[in-house]
């Protein structure tokens, strides 16, 4: 099945299934449930058909042709009939029903009338049997659930007879209680002459209930003592019926039986009177969880090896085994005589029985090795240490050992061959260990020898060193170190490492020397030598950097000043200062304007000299002045132009130097444009001393700018709407100063405008917020009427009920395009409608209108009539004798009859009745019946019969 394609009714199960190139798969499944929702339909249901009873009888056939068939979108179940094309009908109306039903419960129904008029007039024939129709089928149920009846139902029949006057009773009702069993139900109808009809069916109730079982859960116990079975019990199943009567209970094993291992199914059933059953099942399980016993399980066994060789043999009585099923397997991992290595070995004898349960004996065979191994010694050893090291590596050959048991034994040793060994003797120790740990053991001396002298790690001639920081000697420190290949040793030295060397002029060379001896006797020395040299510079300070300005009103500065130096050989020797510092005299000297540049140089008696420098800065700082610096201007623009043209003074700038430049960002009559621009004046000094003076030129743009507006605009309402959608060309503007003016409304083109006026207002702004506004009015009109919802065409009614007119509604709304509108109408809904002979209509007209005068009208009537029948009652049924000697009885009577409308209209009353007089009449031996009956005037009708019996018993 595919996505898409057609399903039939009902559940499809769908399944996708998907491989891969290597054959693996996997699927899904789903349900798709087609449901038919779409009702059967019947064709050819036939009308309401009216037809008169066949002479002397109170029944006819009745046909209806083409007979109704129905159809389905799928096949149709049932299609059934409460009656047949040419079926006897009876005085009255029957109703026919046809009814069908496809397979998923939808329903279609066929409905129509049959009714029978009696227009024959009665003869009096006092031996005819009433007629039983409508006798219902055979019924056949089930009792209700846990209940031992159930309640039937069914339509009551129908009782008819000639003398128009008959009695039905029955044995049962409708909604009685029927018990499991068949009752048959009997309708009696008898004239008032003693004519009977009969009318039997049954009502078979099947008790089709099972009865209740509580059945017992699954039973598992264990085997009896020393036994292949167990004997098991559990409580009686209970179980219960719907008819009250208890169910019979069998089984096919009962409580206490003696069940064999395993699972055996036990079954109860329970069967009620009616032979319904049910049935439960419970497994028994026995199970066998007694192990089996071993007896005679042999003590633990401890045996040597035999002599020579890594094994014995062992040999025991064996254990035996029972179990209470009688059937067990002895299974062991040794057997006696085996041969058992020098460990300990567990020996495991296992009995099993057919059910798993297990009994274990187990006991330990050990055998112990007690003989020890063979081991050949080595001799002692002598060596000398290795080069440079206090130890020696030392060899030998291993000794060799051997075993009883064929196993190498284990050899171990405090020392192994190429072992490095320190000066002096060290004794080596081997021991040989079996698997039993059996041992023997051997030593030799192993002796190291040390002929080495120690090395000696000096500096290699001379050590220049230069004076320490600010001292005329330096601190001079050397690394000697001596090492030995015993790893003990020592030394001494003339001078040590941290001593003062002086530093000396010519420079000469300090000499150093070193001895040093190890503990067994081996000697070196060493000799080195340390020059000391002064590489340190002279210190000379030189005054600061001076930074001044011109002294008030001259074109230098005077400056005083002092240079110092020392140095660290100054105790020893004199120092040289040189430089152009000099050529100034350091007690005072004017200094021109600009940067003067001064250096003095110091020299030791060792060359070592230094230099500082200093600047002398003369600034001129003084400004230039600017006089005449104009006010601020304020002008407005040129008319039509975004500008306008500035004139001023140009001011005058003077400097203390004789020498200023004066620069300027704008010049008078140049154009300025509408905004506030700020004119600088600038002189400047060759020192880059400045002075400024600024002031504003204003240009105001006081021009508003042009706008020309649109005309009123006129529109209607758009159609079914409140509202008009209205359009415009936008306003032209333009401004002086050449930049588009910011246009402003109220309301936009295509805006929405409820009915009415609406004033729309356009303002133009230029960027100096110069404004123009223009106006004009939108006006919307409704002319769109209101629209009713009215009843079409008449409205037909009935009289209420005991009432001469009739309460008539209806629905009648209006609406408008505007949202607001109000009607009225010639009658209103709920009005009372007088019912007129003959009938007429009642004409009524609505008007709406809308605050904007339009209109609207709708128009219908009202049609009242009259269908109630008018209300007659007859006397009962007269029963008399003969009055005294004559064969007559004199009766009298009063028929009363109303209507709903005989407070308009006269009642008429007819029948066989008005012959007789109602004061008073005669009547003859025998039953005479009367009958009345009463007209309105819209020709509703209704009858009464009443029975005057005389009985001649004089």
């Amino acid at each position: 099945m595919s996505s898409g394609q057609d399903f039939p009714i009902g559940v499809n199960y769908i399944t996708y299934i998907m491989y891969d190139t290597s054959g693996n798969q996997n699927s899904c499944n789903f349900t798709l449930v087609v449901v038919d929702i779409e009702d059967p339909v019947i064709e050819n249901c036939s009308n309401n058909i009216i037809n008169e009873t066949d002479v002397g009888k109170n029944y006819t056939n009745i046909t209806w042709t083409p007979a109704p068939t129905a159809t389905d979108n799928d096949a149709v179940v049932s299609f059934d009939g409460t009656h047949d094309s040419g079926d006897l009908f009876y005085i009255g109306v029957t109703t026919v029903n046809y009814t069908a039903v496809d397979p998923s419960g939808n329903i279609a129904v066929c409905i129509f009338n049959v009714t029978i008029e009696d227009k024959e007039s009665p003869t009096l024939n006092y031996e005819e049997d009433p007629v039983i129709t409508g006798c219902p089928m055979n019924i056949v149920l089930n009792t209700t659930s846990m209940l031992p009846f159930t309640n039937a139902t069914w339509m009551t029949p129908n009782a008819t007879d000639n003398s128009g006057n008959v009695t039905l009773v029955s044995t049962h009702n409708p909604g009685d209680g029927f018990a499991a069993t068949t009752s048959q139900v009997t309708y009696t109808a008898t004239d008032p002459y003693g004519n009977k009809d009969i009318c039997t069916f049954n009502v078979t109730v099947v008790d089709a209930e099972s009865p209740t079982l509580n059945c017992v859960s699954n039973v598992t116990v264990h085997t009896d003592l020393n036994s292949a079975t167990a004997n098991v019990s559990w409580p009686i199943p209970e179980t219960t019926d719907n008819s009250g009567i208890e169910p019979t209970l069998t089984s096919n094993y009962e409580p206490y039986t003696l069940f064999n291992i395993g699972t055996t199914l036990v079954m109860y059933t329970s069967t009620d009177a009616s032979d319904n059953v049910q049935t439960c099942m419970f497994n028994v399980t026995v199970i066998d969880e007694e192990d089996p016993v071993i007896t005679g399980c042999p003590m633990n066994i401890v045996l040597n090896t035999t002599s020579m060789l890594p094994f014995t043999n062992a040999t025991w009585m064996t254990p035996n085994a029972t179990d209470n099923s009688g059937n067990v397997t002895l299974v062991s991992t040794h057997n006696p005589g085996d041969g058992f290595a020098e460990t300990t070995t567990q020996v495991t004898y296992t009995a099993t029985d057919s059910y798993g349960n297990k009994d274990i004996c187990t006991f330990n065979v050990t055998v112990i090795d007690t003989e020890s191994p063979t081991l050949d010694c080595v001799s002692n050893v002598t060596v000398y240490t290795d080069l440079n090291s206090a130890t020696a590596n030392v060899s030998w050959p291993i000794p060799e050992t051997t075993d009883n048991s064929g196993l190498e034994p284990t050899l171990t040793s405090n020392y192994e061959p190429y072992t490095l060994f320190d000066i002096g003797t060290t004794l080596v120790m081997y021991t040989s260990t079996d698997a039993s740990n059996n041992m023997q053991s051997c030593m030799f001396n192993v002796t190291v020898i040390d002929n080495e002298d120690p090395l000696f790690d000096c500096p290699s001639g001379n050590i220049t060193a230069y004076t320490d920081e600010s001292q005329s000697y330096s601190t001079v420190y050397w690394n000697v170190s001596v090492t030995d290949n015993s790893g003990n040793v020592t030394y001494n030295c003339t001078r040590e490492s941290g001593d003062q060397f002086d530093a000396v002029w010519p420079i000469i060379q300090h000499n150093v020397s070193c001895i040093a001896q190890d503990l067994s006797g081996n000697d070196a020395s060493c000799f080195f030598s340390v020059t000391v040299d002064d590489n340190e510079n002279p210190n000379i300070t030189c005054p600061s950097d001076f930074n001044v300005t011109t002294s008030n009103g001259q074109p230098t500065a005077w400056i005083q000043w002092n240079v110092e130096y020392t140095d660290n050989t100054e105790s020893l020797y004199n120092l040289s200062l040189t430089g152009s510092g000099p050529s100034y005299n350091q007690s005072g000297e004017n200094f021109p304007i600009g940067t003067t540049i001064l250096e003095y140089i110091v020299t030791d008696a060792f060359g070592n000299s230094v230099n500082c420098t200093f600047y002398v800065t003369v600034r001129d700082e003084e400004d230039p002045v600017i006089s005449s610096c104009p006010m601020n201007i304020v002008l407005n623009t040129t008319s039509m132009l975004p500008f306008t043209n500035a004139t001023w003074m140009t001011p005058n700038a003077t400097d203390n130097s004789g020498n200023v430049t004066l620069i300027s960002t704008h010049n008078p009559g140049d154009g300025f444009a509408a905004t506030t621009t700020q004119v600088t004046y600038t002189a400047t000094d060759p020192y880059g001393n400045k002075d400024i003076c600024t002031f504003n030129v204003t240009v105001i743009d006081a021009e508003t700018p042009t706008l020309n507006c649109v005309s009123n605009v006129t529109v209607y309402t758009d159609l079914n709407s409140a509202t008009a959608n209205v359009s415009w060309p936008i306003p032209e503007t333009t401004d002086n100063i050449g930049l588009e003016p910011t246009l402003t409304s109220n309301y936009e083109p295509y805006t929405l405008f409820d009915i009415g006026t609406t004033l729309v207002m356009y303002t133009s702004t230029d960027a100096s917020t110069n404004m123009q506004s223009c106006m004009f009015n939108v006006t919307v009109i409704d002319n769109e009427d209101p629209i009713f919802d009215c009843p079409s065409g008449n409205i037909m009614a009935y009289t209420d009920e005991s009432q001469s007119y009739s309460t008539v509604y209806w629905n009648v709304s209006v609406t408008d395009n505007s949202g607001n509108v109000t009607y009225n109408c010639t009658r209103e809904s709920g009005d009372q409608f007088e019912g007129v002979w003959p009938i007429i209509q009642h004409n009524v007209s609505c008007i709406a209108q809308d605050p904007f005068g339009n209109d609207e009208f709708c128009f219908f009537s009202v049609t009242v009539d009259d269908n109630e029948n008018p209300n007659i009652t007859c006397p009962s049924d007269f029963n008399v004798t003969t009055d005294n000697g004559q064969p007559t009885a004199w009766i009298q009577w009063d028929v009363e009859y109303t209507d709903n409308t005989e407070s308009l209209y006269d009642l008429s009353l007819t029948g066989s009745g008005s012959s007789y007089n109602q004061s008073g009449e005669n009547f003859p031996i025998g039953t005479t019946i009367l009958e009345y009956i009463v007209t309105d005037a819209f020709g509703n009708s209704v009858n009464c019969t009443f029975y005057v019996t005389v009985r001649g018993e004089n």
